[in-house]
Formats: C-alpha cells, structure tokens, sequence
C-alpha cells in the first residue's frame, strides 16, 4: 500500500489541480483542512513537491500552489519518488506482489516500437500567462515584454526552453527521455523536433513510428478506437482529423490523419492533438486519484 505521506502528497495534488480549474491557488492551511493533515506536515510535504518541481508555488497577493506546463507528465512515480525516496523502486506503491498492467501503449505491445520521429507545435500557453499576453498584445498591436526572443504572432519559433548540449532544446530532450519513460522501454529510437505556435491553447504532434513487426492499417485503426481517453478522428472525404478548436477544454487525446509510411517495411504516421491545460498536469493528476479510488488505494 501508499505510504501516508505519499498519499497526502497526491491528495495534495489533486486538490491543487481541481482548485487551479477554478483559476484559484489554494495555500498550506485550505490544501491541509481539505487533506485532513496537519498544518506543518502539509507544509513539509509541499515543500519536497514544489522543491522537486511537481508543484509550482507564488507568494504574496494572489499566490499559493499551481500547477504550470513543466508538470505535464506528472505520473505516480514522480509522487512517489520523491516522497519515498530509492526505496520506492523496489516494492509496488500497491502492495502488489505480481503486477498484471499491461504496456500503456498497445500499439508498443503488439508490434514493438523500433523508432519514433516526433514534430510537437506547442501552444504558447506552454509558456505560461505572459506569453498568452504577448501573443494577444502583439496580436492587437499593443506594446508588450516579450516572452519570446522574437514575435509570436504570424510565426513559428523553433525554440521551446533553452537549448542543451548537441542543439536539442530542453524541451525536445525532456520529450525523449519521458516517452522512453511512459514505455518502460530505453531502446526506442527517439528524434524530435519542438515548435511554439500562435494559438493559446492545445498542442499538436506529428509522429512518425517504425515497427519492428509488420501491421495492416485496419488493427491499428481497430487498435486506437478502442484505447481509453482516446478519440479517433480520420474521415479524409469529409476533411475530419484533429484541430485545436475541436480539441480546446476537452480532456480526451485525439488522432487522425492515421496512415501507412510506405518509405520503410513497418511505417506508421498520425496527426495527434490535445488541450495542453487539461490532458497534461491537469487530467493526469485527477485520473491518478481516480484509479487509486476505484482500486481502493485511497
């Protein structure tokens, strides 16, 4: 079972998320009476979640617990890592002495993901609210501080954080190594490319997968329609696939433009596109607390 701490810590998550739907922050005291913790165990616990990054927080007026676009692979793991320490790599979080999970991909699971070729268009709501206010005051030719190096409106910047070594931004390595993560699998092949676009919300992502086993397209139309929170949309005669204003405030994945990569044996590309608010830090922390409930964890 969940130690106490880490199970403060993620009911601490979750209430952070559900006030920040609210556009509020709730402090130490409302995120401690709704936990049903001590006031200072509260604060210990967000201390090690906002010094580990899993939390944001802000002092003075207007301050409190938040959560920004750095936390938007938050997973169990995460929580319990670093509440719990090493120790948590060698037990299951769920007492569990076999664990039945399949891969969370099942595309990986049936026929091996040998290679990934990822282009994500981020919106600038990534960046936070004074990037949304550069776009929209650009936008009104207003002056503004710019986020940005350059304009955001009426361009593309292929520059999402700070550049690392080998001319990989943050945030493309930081795509790499969580996909490698979500797989449980550090053999994948992984490129990517990071592009910030003038939309407020939602990001998109073009993604190229060789397998190492054959497929027919029909299994993997077959094999996405039944995937849970995930919504096909792929109808080409009638110009449907995903959009950002189909997909803005909705908490579902959605994918098209599904279709076979005839350069290679075992090609695969899709067009997949997400609101960035809610399928990131957002609904990940609330359908975490979901399965814990439903598994009688909490």
């Amino acid at each position: 079972m969940l130690s106490k701490s880490t199970e403060y810590a993620i009911r601490a998550l979750v209430f952070v998320q559900l006030r920040n739907w609210e556009q509020k922050r709730p402090g130490v005291g409302e995120i401690a009476k709704e936990i049903e913790a001590p006031e200072a165990y509260t604060a210990k616990i967000l201390q090690i979640l906002t010094k580990n990054k899993l939390v944001d927080s802000a002092k003075g007026r207007g301050g409190g617990f938040f959560f920004d676009e750095n936390q938007s692979n938050l997973s169990l793991y995460d929580v319990m890592h670093v509440i719990e320490g090493d120790a948590c790599l060698h037990k299951c979080g769920f007492g569990l002495k076999q664990c039945n999970e399949k891969n969370p991909c099942p595309l990986h699971e049936k026929y091996k993901i040998k290679r990934l070729v990822i282009s994500t268009y981020q919106s600038v709501s990534g960046t936070g609210k004074n990037a949304i206010d550069q776009l929209n005051d650009e936008r009104g030719g207003r002056d503004s501080s710019k986020v940005y190096p350059y304009s955001i409106d009426q361009n593309l910047l292929p520059h999402c954080d700070v550049f690392e070594e080998g001319g990989y931004t943050k945030e493309e390595n930081k795509l790499i190594n969580e996909t490698r993560k979500i797989l449980n699998d550090n053999s994948i092949q992984i490129t990517s490319t990071a592009v910030r676009v003038p939309i407020e919300i939602c990001h998109g992502e073009s993604v190229n997968i060789e397998f190492e086993n054959e497929f027919e397209i029909d299994s993997i139309f077959e094999i996405l329609k039944k995937a849970p929170g995930l919504i096909v949309e792929d109808d080409p005669e009638k110009n449907k696939y995903p959009m950002p204003i189909n997909s803005a405030n909705k908490d579902e994945v959605f994918v098209g433009r599904i279709r076979r990569d005839f350069s290679i044996v075992s090609g695969l590309n899709l067009w997949i596109v997400a609101d960035n608010l809610r399928k990131g830090a957002a609904t990940n922390t609330v359908q975490i607390a979901e399965y814990l409930i439903k598994n009688k964890l909490l």
